[in-house]
C-alpha cells in the first residue's frame, strides 16, 4: 500500500487515465474540498476552502467538504 511508503503530511488525489471519471483520494490528516463549475461541470479538488472564493475560481463553483471516514 502507498500509505506505508509516504512520510509526514500528505493529500494525494489521483485519476485513473483509462477511467478519467473515478477519483481516488489518500491522506493521513486534513480535509479534501472538492468544487464543481455549474456552468461547464469543471471539478476542482483542493486541500484549502478559500481556493473557492471570488478572487480565485470565481463565484461559478459550489465547493462541498469530503467527509471524513
Amino acid at each position: 500500500m502507498i500509505e506505508t511508503k509516504l512520510l509526514g503530511t500528505y493529500r494525494i488525489a489521483a485519476i485513473e487515465l483509462k477511467n478519467p471519471k473515478q477519483v481516488y483520494f489518500v491522506r493521513n490528516s486534513g480535509d479534501f474540498v472538492i468544487g464543481i463549475n455549474k456552468q461547464t461541470g469543471e471539478v476542482v479538488v483542493s486541500s484549502d476552502l478559500s481556493i473557492f472564493g471570488k478572487d480565485f475560481l470565481g463565484s461559478d463553483f459550489v465547493a462541498q467538504k469530503i467527509p471524513v471516514n
